[in-house]
């Protein structure tokens, strides 16, 4: 398999095309995982390979799980959540499978545009988010829904940042760099 065909790429324009036609009626992001997925692909020459615990593999066979954030306009990047990339969406839920060998993060800009790419071998966000399961265990409830780690919280080092190269830096922006 190519690791990004035709077909693909056209798939990912199209998907760009009609967001961003219905943004200007209003908000609107439920395509924009699946244009990371592939905008991420693309540009890190992946094999797009959605299966369950995956989206995509690179290269050198690593299998990837990719997130998505948009890049907020009230600049409030580094608070916002990033979806979980454990199975486990509860407390009780006592496995928590990791079904990949790397995370990405991809943040897109207003243009559903890849801005940054953040990544970060599975067993850094295995421990941080084991470290956040455990500070919600503490709160004795059982049933409480895990959060995903904060952004600011994945972008720590050891994570590697790849940005676009006609894009000024998230880090650079926010004064972290």
């Amino acid at each position: 398999m190519e690791p990004f065909d035709k077909d693909q790429k056209q798939l990912l324009s199209y998907l760009k095309k009609v967001a961003n036609k219905r943004v200007a009626k209003g908000p609107f992001n439920e395509f924009n995982s699946l244009i990371a997925e592939l905008a991420v692909c693309e540009l890190k020459n992946y094999i797009w390979q959605p299966s369950e615990g995956y989206d995509a593999i690179s290269q050198d066979g690593e299998k990837i799980q990719i997130k998505t954030r948009m890049l907020p306009q009230n600049g409030k990047l580094l608070q916002s959540r990033i979806s979980r990339f454990g199975s486990a969406k509860s407390i009780k839920n006592k496995q928590d499978n990791y079904k990949f060998d790397r995370g990405n993060l991809a943040v897109l800009d207003g243009d559903l545009e890849i801005a940054e790419i953040w990544d970060l071998p599975v067993n850094v966000i295995q421990t941080r988010e084991s470290a956040q399961k455990k500070r919600m265990q503490k709160s004795g409830n059982e049933a409480a829904r895990l959060l995903g780690l904060k952004f600011s919280n994945f972008i720590k080092q050891p994570a590697q940042q790849h940005y676009h190269v006609d894009f000024l830096s998230v880090g650079k922006r926010l004064g972290l760099q």
